[in-house]
């Protein structure tokens, strides 16, 4: 009987010991679903939905100066989307260095031409600017042909 009790005692201590830990610090992960990545801020490119293909937005910031980010390909605008998964503007030679993380095929990866509407820099002529964004990439990734068009059709209404 007596270590019937002890061992209950030992028991009670335990489960209260796992169940508080005040003024312990707590080590354990973060808790998350099943399949549901820890991502930190620094890493938030990771978590980018590629199942449609890969954004590669470019934004011309002066002349031969970029600032550029990655987004999953949709409807959404730069700006929600970037507000959404969080994303960051990187240098050219930080996207760069991330790209290959994707393992995904070249024409998966399209540039997404983007003007920062808190930016006084407007490059005047945007066909030169699109093949510039092509050629800052080594010509691997194209520009959305819809850019491409919608530019066409603004230089043509003029």
């Amino acid at each position: 009987m007596r270590k019937l009790i002890i061992m209950f005692l030992f028991m009670a201590l335990i489960l209260c010991g796992c169940a508080s830990n005040p003024g312990g610090s707590n080590n354990s992960a973060p808790d998350t679903n099943a399949g549901q990545q820890v991502i930190n801020d620094e890493d938030w490119w990771k978590a980018i939905d590629t199942s449609n293909g890969l954004y590669l937005v470019v934004c011309e910031t002066g002349e031969n100066e970029y600032k550029c980010t990655v987004l999953p390909q949709n409807d959404k605008t730069v700006d929600e989307e970037r507000k959404r998964v969080g994303a960051k503007w990187m240098s050219e030679k930080q996207i760069k260095e991330i790209l290959p993380w994707y393992k995904l095929s070249d024409d998966r990866i399209v540039i997404k031409p983007y003007t920062d509407p808190k930016s006084s820099y407007v490059s005047l002529d945007k066909g030169k600017l699109l093949d510039k964004m092509e050629a800052l990439f080594g010509n691997k990734y194209k520009v959305g042909q819809q850019y491409r068009d919608a530019w066409e059709r603004l230089k043509n209404s003029q």
